[in-house]
């Protein structure tokens, strides 16, 4: 696991925690741990609270391979394209998406898209501040398969 260390912010998918598989949620790596050719790491939720009064953090051990680093800064005028599949950050967490509409204007200039989901069905409004290109091999792609 050379590429995380304990104290680093990194997101950690919701498959981890038996919910979606395209959502990741930012935490915390507390410790990282090595036990009989098992290892576990120990990671604290930004956004997640261990309780309905929300006083603590929820932490939590998970395998490694449900943990990945933080997308580097994209550009702040980042051209988004109809059919590209992006990350949305809805119910504290990054969604995987695909970029179906564009609302109100021209697709270069739009400030506001239209995102559909597949797991659950279900299509959203975003500000594009709040959308990131998906990453392949550390650089923002993008991508127009259906």
């Amino acid at each position: 696991m050379e590429f995380i260390r304990e104290g680093q912010q990194v997101e950690v998918s919701g498959e981890a925690e038996g919910g979606f598989k395209d959502k990741w949620y930012t935490a915390k790596t507390i410790k990282i741990s090595n036990r009989k050719s098992k290892t576990n790491v120990l990671v604290e939720y930004n956004q997640l609270k261990a309780s309905e009064q929300g006083l603590k953090r929820y932490q939590n051990n998970v395998n490694p391979c449900h943990v990945r680093p933080l997308p580097p800064k994209q550009p702040t005028q980042l051209a988004f394209q109809y059919y590209q599949v992006v990350d949305a950050f809805h119910n504290d967490g990054w969604r995987k998406g695909r970029i179906v509409k564009g609302i109100d204007g021209e697709l270069a200039a739009l400030k506001m898209f239209k995102v559909h989901f597949q797991h659950p069905d279900e299509k959203i409004d975003f500000g594009a501040d709040i959308l990131i290109g998906i990453m392949e091999n550390g650089l923002i792609t993008i991508s127009t398969s259906r």
